[in-house]
Order: structure tokens, then sequence, then C-alpha cells
């Protein structure tokens, strides 16, 4: 029997983010090795992060209307140049097109990705398993990433690191050419903006929003703060991260069975959202253990949250626009990443990196009387 198209998404999306979680993740020990400033880290870091409200919408509407594979195949590409860009230039303001280029790219695969799932056919009462299978392939990358990339690092510099990740994403990119395209139809802009202004959309998004700020906060400040507050080589990182991030993908996946055998996402992502709140406060406790122990509770509840986002999203809107919408969320979603990196870069550097990760925390823990508030 012949792998499904939704298996070879599955497949697509583990190596890919077994690419960028490697990169992504020690990303802030290169640029603080190379001597740039907390508000350059946070800066390009952020320009990653903000180069999908630029591409991420015309995406969404181009996979909904044209061709779901060109732009993914496109994706892995412009991630691949961004990362050999990388490899050779040092300055903050050579750097700076590269990490646009590559957010850019990871951007346009990773909503590409994320359409053809949602617009791919389940049996019955199996969406959420679905989903959830998609999230754990997703996870899973992203711990072996983490894993792979903190161990290869021990052996190698980061420039040849960057120009490896570069080669085998665009090995990825032949790959994606054996996908088949997911469905097409001719939809005016005006449909997407009409079904996007309610108040049900607009009651999901404030929790949304005030969720992922802390996508910001870790992405400038955990890696440095794992670095400053325990002394972790790359190696140990790797291994510390990895674990998580796979209770994570399993969480997520079975979070999912569960959403079809119960269907209240809205109270899976209030539990969510809760403990993955106290666990991002008190992961800065400063023991290992103790710490390790509220990250691992911490991705718990990221996992629970993100399969109920996913879920959410599809039951908010029509299968043939999903595309679109799908990526109007993940663009404001990607605005409040921007922010934490940007605001949180110099915050980490001059208060230390914990600080970030707390204030962050707490503003999960704010999203929660929103989420009631949607329920009734």
């Amino acid at each position: 029997m012949g792998i499904s198209n939704l298996g070879k998404v599955n497949i697509l999306i583990f190596l890919t983010k077994l690419i960028t979680g490697a990169v992504n993740f020690f990303l802030p020990l290169y640029l603080f090795a190379i001597k740039l400033s907390g508000i350059e880290i946070g800066t390009l870091i952020g320009t990653y992060a903000i180069a999908g409200l630029f591409i991420s919408l015309p995406t969404g509407i181009a996979n909904d209307r044209l061709s779901t594979k060109q732009s993914l195949i496109l994706g892995l590409i412009a991630m691949g140049i961004s990362l050999f860009g990388m490899a050779f230039f040092r300055e903050f303001l050579l750097l700076l097109p590269c990490f646009l280029i590559g957010g850019f790219g990871y951007n346009i695969s990773s909503v590409s990705l994320q359409s053809i799932v949602l617009k791919g056919e389940h049996k019955k009462n199996e969406e959420g398993k679905k989903l959830g299978k998609f999230n754990l392939f997703l996870y899973l990358g992203s711990a072996t990433g983490f894993l792979l990339g903190g161990i290869t690092l021990t052996f190698i510099n980061f420039q040849s690191f960057f120009q490896a990740a570069g080669i085998l994403l665009f090995c990825i990119a032949i790959l994606a050419l054996f996908l088949n395209d997911s469905k097409t139809s001719q939809i005016h802009v005006e449909e997407y903006k009409k079904d996007f202004m309610t108040k049900k959309v607009l009651l999901f998004l404030i929790p949304l929003l005030l969720f992922t700020f802390h996508w910001g906060a870790e992405t400038t400040s955990y890696a440095l703060f794992l670095k400053q507050a325990f002394s972790l080589d790359t190696g140990m990182m790797g291994i510390y991260m990895s674990i998580p991030v796979i209770c994570l993908a399993i969480v997520s996946y079975f979070g999912g069975k569960w959403i079809d055998k119960k269907g209240a996402y809205k109270k899976m992502f209030l539990f969510a959202i809760l403990i993955s709140g106290i666990g991002h406060i008190l992961m800065i406790y400063p023991n290992l253990y103790v710490s390790f122990f509220f990250r691992v509770m911490h991705e718990i509840g990221d996992g629970l949250a993100m399969i109920a986002i996913i879920f959410w999203t599809a039951k908010l809107f029509e299968k043939e626009k999903i595309g679109g919408h799908s990526s109007a969320i993940t663009t404001l979603s990607l605005c409040a990443q921007f922010l934490g990196s940007v605001i949180f870069g110099p915050v980490g550097e001059s208060f230390g990196y914990g600080i970030p990760l707390a204030i962050s925390g707490a503003l999960i823990l704010i999203a929660i009387p929103f989420v009631m508030l949607s329920k009734k």
C-alpha cells in the first residue's frame, strides 16, 4: 500500500521541523557568540517572525486559489538560501536580509503544509485524530532537531552546521514534488474579510495572541537562560529541550483523539493555558531539576493548546477558505511573536534571561478570562 498524501505531509513536516528546530533554537547562542547586542539579536529573530506578516496571508489565499505544492517548494528553497547567507555573514546589516528571506520561507512552507492538512479528508469523527497526528509529527521533528542539533554542534562549527541544514532543506524540496495538490476554488478577498470580522472570531483571537506572545520570549531568551542559569553546553541543551517537546508531541496527538470523543476543545484550551502559563513562570526556578519539571509541564500545556487552536480554527471557517483564514490567524500570531522578540531581547540582556519567560508566562494566564467569555 502506498503512502497517503496526508502521510507524505506528516513526513515532510517532521523533516522540515527537524531542520528548523535544530537551527532556530541555537541561533541566539550563535548571535551572542559573534558579539551582537540584545537589541540586534531581538531584531533579527523578530524579523524572522515579522516576515510572516507580509507573506502568510497571501500564501494562504494562494493555497486556496492556486498551487499549494509550488508554494511549499518555494518556501523550502528560500529557507535553504537564507541558511547559506547566515553561514557566510557575521555583520548585523548583512544578516538582516538573510533572516527576512528565512522568515518568508518558513512561513510559506508552514502555511502550505497546514493548508493541505486542514483541507485533507478524514473519517467521520476523526478530525481531531488527523490534526493530532499532524502535530505529533511536527513536534517530534522539533524535538529530534533539538537533540541532533545540540549533539552536532559539539563536533562542528555554526557555519558548517548552517550549510548542512541548507542542503537538507533543498533535498526536502525535491521530496515535496511527490505531494498531491489540494483542491482549489475561486474566492473573492471580500469573502475572507466578511467571515473574519465576527464576534466569535475576535473572542478566539484575544486569548490566542496573549498565548503566542511567549514565543518571542522563548526564541530570544530561553537558550541563553539555560546557558546563564545552568551552564549547559549545546549537547545538554539539546537533550534538555527534546524530552519536554516529545511530551508535547504525544500529548497533542492524544488531545486530538480526546476532542473527537468529547468535543470540548475550548475546555481543553482553558486547561492548557493554565498549566502552560504556570509552567512557563516557574521553569526559571534556579534548580535544574525543578526547572526541568516545570518545563515539561509548560510543554504539555502547549501541546494541548496547539491542538485546541488548530481544531478551533477548523471549526470557525469553511474548508474551501481555510487556507486564507488560518494564514490570517498565523499572521496575527507572528505579530505577537515579533513584539515579544523585540521587547524581550533587550529585557533579557538588561535584567536576566529568566525575566522575559516569567513575564510572558503571566500573559498566558491573563488569557484565561477571555477563553471563559468565549465559552459563554
